[in-house]
Formats: C-alpha cells, structure tokens, sequence
C-alpha cells in the first residue's frame, strides 16, 4: 500500500496543489485585470464628465453672446424706431401747431361776426391772435 496507493496519492495532492495554485493565479490576474478594467473605466467616465462640463461651458457662453447680440440689435431697431417716431411726432405736433392758429383765426372771425355782426378782414384777425399770443408768451 505505501509503494502503490502513497505514491499516487501523493500524485494527486501534487496535481490537486498545482491546479489550486494556478487557479489562484487566474484568480488574482483576474482580478488585477478587473481592478484596471474598473480603473480605466472610473477614468473614461471622470473624462466623459469634464468634456460635457466643458462643452456645456461653452455653449453657455455662445448662447450668452448670441442672447447679447440679439439684444444689441434690437435695442438698436427700437431705437432707431423711436427716433422715427418722435420724428413723426414732432412733424405732427407742429403741423398741429400751425392748424390752431388758422382754426383760431377761423373762429375769431365766425365768433365776432356772429356775437357783434361786425366783419372782420383775416388780416384783422391774425393781427390780434398774433397780439393775444405774445401777450400770454406763446408766440407763433
């Protein structure tokens, strides 16, 4: 028995023994490799998050000067629009101006001529709006 069981036995421990070290070492390259494999993918994923931060970044900022660009022109258009329309405002305004004192001459003569009966010549009337005007210091 110690001749032929022993030996084989001892046979068996020995191949048992290397299979259990190599399958140690399988395991322990297996999981160096996944702890790179974990490493490299905490990288990617560290560098993924900075270049979307990065981008993001920047489209802000392209967005931000495009935003003041947009405003720019148009605070430049309602500009320029306002300034027509004051432009427009003031010819009005003064055309308006210059009707009221043609009504005023109007009414004048339909006011003395009715009230009194008298006739009034336009010369007349004008002379005294033009006098009332400066007058109360709103000269024509």
């Amino acid at each position: 028995m110690a001749k032929v069981i022993t030996p084989r036995i001892g046979a068996v421990l020995d191949t048992r023994r290397q299979t259990i070290s190599d399958d140690l070492k399988r395991a322990k390259n297996a999981d160096a490799e996944a702890k790179q494999m974990r490493q490299a993918y905490d990288d990617a994923l560290e560098l993924a998050r900075s270049t979307a931060a990065e981008a993001a970044r920047k489209a802000m900022a392209e967005a931000k000067i495009q935003a003041e660009t947009a405003e720019a022109d148009l605070s430049a258009k309602l500009a320029k629009k306002t300034k027509s329309a004051e432009s427009r405002l003031a010819k009005i305004r003064d055309e308006a101006m210059a009707n009221i004192h043609d009504v005023a001459k109007e009414l004048t003569l339909d006011t003395v001529s009715n009230v009194t009966g008298m006739k009034v010549t336009k010369v007349d009337a004008d002379k005294a709006l033009k006098k009332v005007a400066k007058l109360s210091g709103q000269e024509a």
